[in-house]
């Protein structure tokens, strides 16, 4: 679309959430039994009061949460910074930046769609979270390489990227199992909460970085460089993930994983 206007792909994609929204409110049912749910209240209906409410956790919801908020902040590094690599470092137009971006769409439903339906019950929710970060993470490494002359890890990094796509799923079910029944929505709100903050500190920090190694001028050429650095606070997520895992598996306050229970017994 962008290859007929610069406008026409928001036209789109706003089409595509207008279909989206019919499909929710008339095909999606309400998970949660009736009695269940408590009542609502418009002084808890905004995303301050659910980041409150999840301080209130117990401390292995609490570490997982930070895994996640650090791991979004590093995964804002696609959407912002992907296009404008592929046409900084390889001179790509719109179409094959959005080529690129459908096969990073294809790995992220083969992965989330199919991959992790097998994995997660063979190898557990903190394998699968480790295969995802650690994707990530070799991913960036190879964005990086092939920002500096070496376009054909491309080709490698978006299906080893892909994998990413076990972690926060992972990281969701862990932190489900966490909370009782009846906090599921709210703790939900909390994590949309958080993503929301990734959203507005990855994208400066990613552009500062961008800028900084691609100006006119710069000490050193490195169009990867934001993807190095959201590989590093990735590695990060994870050691904070393992840190909560590791308390989930010793905490008295919940009850430990399903797949921590097996390697016990």
């Amino acid at each position: 679309m962008g290859e007929y206007g610069t406008r026409l792909p928001f036209f789109g994609a706003s089409a595509l959430a207008a279909l989206n929204l019919v499909f929710g409110f008339f095909l999606l049912k309400e998970s949660l039994p009736a009695e269940k749910r408590r009542p609502f209240r418009l002084a808890r209906a905004n995303a301050f009061v659910a980041l409150k409410a999840l301080s209130g956790q117990n401390k292995v919801v609490f570490w997982y949460a930070g895994a996640l908020t650090v791991w979004m902040t590093a995964h804002v590094v696609f959407p912002i910074i992907f296009a404008f690599y592929l046409i900084e470092a390889f001179g790509w137009s719109e179409l094959y930046v959005g080529l690129s971006f459908a096969a990073v769409g294809l790995g992220a439903a083969f992965v989330q769609g199919f991959l992790i339906r097998v994995l997660v019950p063979r190898i557990g929710e903190r394998n699968s979270a480790l295969v995802g970060a650690i994707g990530m993470a070799v991913s960036c490494i190879f964005y990086v390489l092939a920002g500096s002359g070496h376009a054909w890890l491309i080709f490698i990094a978006i299906p080893v990227g892909s994998m990413q796509g076990l972690f926060q799923p992972s990281l969701n079910g862990l932190m489900s199992n966490a909370v009782s029944d009846e906090t599921q929505g709210e703790l939900q709100g909390a994590v949309a909460s958080l993503q929301s903050i990734a959203s507005v500190v990855g994208p400066p920090l990613f552009a500062a970085v961008f800028a900084a190694f691609t100006v006119a001028g710069s000490v050193y050429y490195l169009p990867g460089a934001p993807f190095g650095l959201a590989g590093i606070i990735c590695l990060v997520a994870l050691a904070i993930f393992l840190r909560g895992y590791a308390l989930h598996c010793t905490s008295g306050e919940v009850e430990p994983p399903v797949d921590a229970k097996s390697i016990v017994s």
